[in-house]
């Protein structure tokens, strides 16, 4: 916390601090928990192997070990070429009776981390085989351009002799020619770009109806780039750029007419520096571009280890990617098992829980809403994945594959959002704000109870006003921290202290953890200095 209650104005306003009688916890044990405003409403981040296909696993846990990084970083960078290099044609059923709502694998990774978190090894790890799958079709594409070249002179040859026969016949009374047939330019193919401009990526989609994917380095440079260009002050890139999440038609006005966009789609992956995500999260909360991120703590296990690299790991996802990226659109929608269809009402009634939350920050709230079809389109990219290299029985995902994201979701995806959104986001929404400071106060000083006046004279340039502190703590009476007992007084619930009094440990515990650490690494470096 930046901001810190005056201990000579809270002595001022109470003489002496209650105390916490444990008799009286004992007795409202039965009160209902506190929420959890400190971004532990979810457990830690945790992620094994046995969340991710095989193909992946393999590669990401061999990668991560040799790199110095959390093999989650290399599997979430995976998935995202996985998607990538799916079809937008290929789409999923979300609900069982429910034919209007359909996903493509069409997904949004975003790593966050500090400057200097060996986010590119892993970028390049997941990414490389896409340049290897379009080095080849460009290769491709330029042999059949040239075969259309020579096609499109003759077809310009027979279309004079064309005209000319035209006239005579008309001139002459004879039948009319049959026109030549003209030629069809071939598509240029792309799978992946980086740090295009709108203009620059609907050239690109023209040729490329299954979508594209963006890669790049520095999501937020990409993301500040929007209207980098525009000389005349309008901002219309990033609503055309958050359209790219839904994958429908886009006509394109322009000087030269209109350009029609078949499927206005991208797969967008990167990394995201926490200090950037920090100084922007005031202006991305509010207009939904990062909630449609998957958003997940970039971090390093340690020293990188000299070792042979899994070539047959290796091997398997490359060809993965490359099968994935030949895999031809299908007419039927595929479809969810039974057991399927359960995991997925699971994920809609806990994501659904979390958005009706008020005390939660209203970033996390918006993200959270977009988790539902998120889940749809994992199941679809771990199906397609699992079905490789022969795709049988691809019609339907089974249960054993929606349990897999399920506890992706639940264990790993979730619990990083909010994490994150609670670190870089609560900041943004003053009352969710001011509700963690004063909870932070609470249960450092371990109060009983707190007053108007009190939040005052501690902090004035928060609660001078008195509505502010009134919405604060109309959060923290909706999340069970405390109940009113007279007019701007409040009682604290005990079990808050109950609650939290590990976290409190836990807290402490890293602290010392990191002070250890700092005290291992610079004895490292002193002698190696010597």
């Amino acid at each position: 916390m930046k901001e810190t209650f005056s201990r000579e104005a809270a002595e001022e306003e109470v003489e002496e601090e209650p105390i916490i009688d444990d008799e009286v916890v004992v007795q409202e044990q039965e009160q209902d928990e506190p929420f959890d405003l400190f971004g532990t409403l979810t457990p830690e981040p945790h992620f094994d192997r046995n969340m991710i296909p095989k193909k992946i696993a393999d590669l990401a846990f061999d990668a991560a070990e040799r790199i110095g990084i959390d093999a989650s970083m290399v599997a979430m960078f995976c998935l995202g070429a996985c998607c990538i290099a799916i079809d937008d044609g290929i789409k999923i059923q979300v609900k069982a009776l429910d034919t209007s709502w359909t996903e493509s694998a069409r997904l949004w990774f975003g790593a966050v981390g500090p400057s200097g978190m060996v986010k590119t090894a892993a970028f390049d790890t997941a990414v490389d085989p896409l340049h290897q799958v379009q080095n080849g079709w460009i290769k491709e594409d330029a042999r059949a351009l040239r075969e259309y070249q020579l096609e499109d002179e003759v077809y310009k040859s027979r279309e004079k002799q064309y005209k000319k026969d035209y006239v005579a016949a008309i001139d002459g009374g004879h039948a009319l020619p049959e026109p030549p047939e003209q030629p069809e330019a071939p598509p240029k193919r792309r799978l992946i770009t980086t740090d295009p401009t709108m203009e620059a990526l609907a050239e690109i989609l023209v040729d490329n109806p299954r979508g594209i994917g963006i890669v790049t380095d520095e999501l937020m440079s990409f993301i500040g780039g929007f209207d980098a260009y525009r000389s005349n002050g309008s901002k219309r890139d990033k609503p055309t750029a958050l359209k790219l999440f839904d994958g429908k038609p886009r006509p394109i006005d322009r000087v030269k007419g209109t350009l029609l966009v078949p499927n206005w789609s991208a797969c967008l992956i990167g990394g995201i520096q926490d200090d950037k995500l920090r100084e922007q999260a005031k202006y991305l909360a509010g207009d939904g571009m990062l909630q449609r991120f998957i958003l997940f703590r970039a971090n390093t296990h340690g020293m990188t280890l000299d070792r042979p690299n899994d070539a047959a790991a290796e091997h398997t996802y490359n060809g993965l990617i490359s099968l994935l990226a030949h895999l031809e659109p299908r007419s039927d929608p595929i479809v969810l098992s039974a057991g399927a269809q359960a995991y997925r009402e699971e994920i809609e009634k806990y994501t659904f829980a979390i958005r009706t939350t008020q005390t939660l920050p209203s970033a996390l709230r918006s993200h959270v809403s977009k988790l539902h079809g998120i889940f749809a389109r994992l199941l679809l990219a771990y199906h397609l994945v699992e079905c490789a290299p022969l795709f049988q029985n691809i019609a339907v995902v089974s249960e054993a594959t929606a349990e897999r994201v399920y506890r992706l979701m639940m264990d790993f995806i979730i619990p990083n959002a909010v994490e994150i959104y609670t670190s870089y986001f609560l900041t943004s929404d003053e009352a969710n704000s001011d509700a963690r400071w004063i909870a932070d106060y609470i249960i450092s000083h371990a109060t009983t109870e707190i007053n108007l006046r009190t939040l005052r004279n501690g902090n004035k340039s928060r609660f001078d006003d008195k509505g502010r502190a009134m919405a604060a703590m109309e959060l923290l009476t909706l999340g069970n921290w405390v109940t009113v007992s007279g007019e701007n007084k409040w009682k604290v619930n005990p079990q808050v202290h109950v609650v939290f009094a590990e976290r409190a440990k836990r807290e402490a515990a890293r602290r010392d953890e990191i002070k250890r650490s700092i005290c291992r690494n610079a004895k490292l470096i002193r002698n190696t200095r010597k």
